[in-house]
């Protein structure tokens, strides 16, 4: 049975990740300073070793692997602005609801003032 850890595996290790340096200044780049996505794939390290070179495979000081650290982060960074977001769309929606509130208001003033 192949687990979602398996596949995470997998997939990290499948693409290829240069350095973030060189997505800045790249010496072997046909201009340096500005590097092309073919020349960053083509001087990135062997994709096979990119889950232990980001450290994925290292326990925390308390015992768990890192990554799971990494979707922690991500998911409270999901709840904190997905929160904001459905926050938002309430407000906005209610202030729309008192817009046609108001329009009715007025709309009914306009016509109980020019019907004849």
């Amino acid at each position: 049975m192949v687990t979602f850890l398996d596949k995470l595996k997998k997939f990290v290790n499948s693409t290829p990740l240069p350095s973030v340096i060189k997505f800045i200044y790249n010496p072997t780049a046909k201009d340096p300073f500005n590097t092309t996505l073919e020349e960053l794939k083509a001087t990135a390290p062997e994709p096979s070793q990119n889950w232990v070179r980001l450290g994925f495979d290292n326990l925390t000081s308390f015992g768990q692997p890192v990554w799971k650290l990494f979707l922690i982060a991500a998911a409270v960074l999901a709840v904190y602005f997905g929160a904001n977001a459905l926050k938002f769309t309430i407000d906005v929606i209610s202030s729309f609801g008192v817009v046609i509130l108001l329009g009715a208001v007025l709309y009914w003033i306009h016509y109980s003032f020019t019907k004849k």
